[in-house]
Parts: structure tokens; C-alpha cells; sequence
């Protein structure tokens, strides 16, 4: 007796699998660090087989990548939508908004906030997103300063210089948390405080 193929999955079915294997890879990141995104766990969840993996992603890094590719798009449309409300509602509101949106970021999802900003990539197209991530918000700040100087409401300064010492001051209190090393959230709500004045301070020149 010959056994009978399965019908091939179409076009359709296996868009909505390989969605459902992304956001199950998105909820593990969530709840238990990279280090527990693995092809068995992923596919646990769903009810399939890890060799079943295999017809939609080709690795456990290409799974990953996929992630982090979604992550730049998201990044990058909303620099866009903030720039477009910068030119309406004024640099300075947009930007102490955007300082407290990594601030919430950080504290809401702390691993893949960690997995974005700070741990080592190894294979190429892991450094690679990372390089393309940090250009994005360095680029979206710079214009976002740029924009201020040009309102009258920051001091003029180098954007580009700018936009990497804003990144550094209130990135840096954010990878302390997410990296369990300032766990105290009065002194790490307290730190932000001050970044935010410190960061606006030097915007506006001595007189901020």
C-alpha cells in the first residue's frame, strides 16, 4: 500500500507559520532570555517538530535575525512618525518623550531590550543588525537635534556629536538595569531624572 504525501502547504499557511514560530520565539525571548530561544523550545511550544523548524527557518540564527530585522523596521518608521510630530509639537517635548519611550522599553521588556543594546554578536548578520540599529537612532537623534537648533530651542551643536552623547547618557543607566546591576528602582528612576536634566542642560546650552 503506498502511503499517501501530505498536500503541500500554501503560500498563505506558511506565512501564518512562520509568524506564529516568530512570535513564539518573541514570547520565549520575553520571559526567559536569549539564551532559551532554542528550535526545541519554539517548536514545544507550538506542538510541532524541531525537524519542522527546518521548512521555514533555516537556523536558530536566522530565526533570531528575522527578530531583530522586525525590530529595525519598527525603529526606524517610528523615528520617522517622531520626526514628523518634532516638527509640529517642538524637538524638546519629542525628545524627553522618546528618552522616557527607551526608559519604558527597558523596564517592559528587559531581555530583548539587552539583546538590542548590548550582548555580543557573533556571526555576521547578528553585527550587522546591530550596526544598522545603532545608525538608525544615532541618525534619528542627530536630526532630532538638528530640528531643535533650528526651532530656537537648543543651543547649536554638532548633531552628530550630540546625538552620540545623548544616546550614551541615558542608554547607560537603562543597560545597568537590564543587566541586573542597578536593580533599586528609586536610584535608577532617580539617575534617569538627572540624565534627562543633565541631557536638556547641555542642549540648551549653560543657561537650560
Amino acid at each position: 500500500m503506498v502511503a499517501m504525501s501530505r498536500p503541500k502547504k500554501s503560500n498563505a499557511e506558511r506565512d501564518v507559520m512562520r509568524e506564529r514560530i516568530l512570535s513564539a520565539a518573541g514570547d520565549l525571548l520575553e520571559s526567559r532570555g536569549p539564551a532559551e530561544v532554542s528550535i526545541r523550545a519554539v517548536t514545544a511550544r507550538l506542538g510541532i517538530s524541531p525537524m519542522a523548524f527546518y521548512s521555514y527557518y533555516a537556523s536558530r540564527d536566522v530565526l533570531l535575525n528575522t527578530l531583530g530585522e522586525r525590530q529595525l523596521r519598527i525603529l526606524q518608521e517610528s523615528g520617522e512618525q517622531f520626526l514628523a510630530r518634532a516638527g509640529r509639537e517642538g524637538a524638546d517635548a519629542i525628545l524627553r518623550e522618546v528618552v522616557r519611550l527607551f526608559a519604558q522599553s527597558a523596564f517592559e521588556r528587559p531581555h530583548s531590550y539587552l539583546l538590542q543594546w548590548a550582548l555580543p554578536v557573533e556571526e555576521t548578520a547578528g553585527l550587522r543588525l546591530h550596526q544598522q540599529r545603532f545608525e538608525t537612532v544615532l541618525n534619528f537623534l542627530a536630526r532630532l537635534v538638528e530640528m531643535g537648533i533650528q526651532q530656537g530651542h537648543f543651543y547649536p551643536v554638532d548633531p552628530s556629536k550630540a546625538a552620540l552623547m545623548l544616546f550614551s547618557l541615558f542608554n547607560g543607566p537603562l543597560l545597568l538595569h537590564t543587566a541586573g546591576r542597578l536593580p533599586d528602582a528609586g536610584q535608577l528612576g532617580a539617575l534617569l531624572a538627572e540624565t534627562e536634566r543633565l541631557a536638556m542642560l547641555y542642549l540648551r546650552g549653560r543657561d537650560g
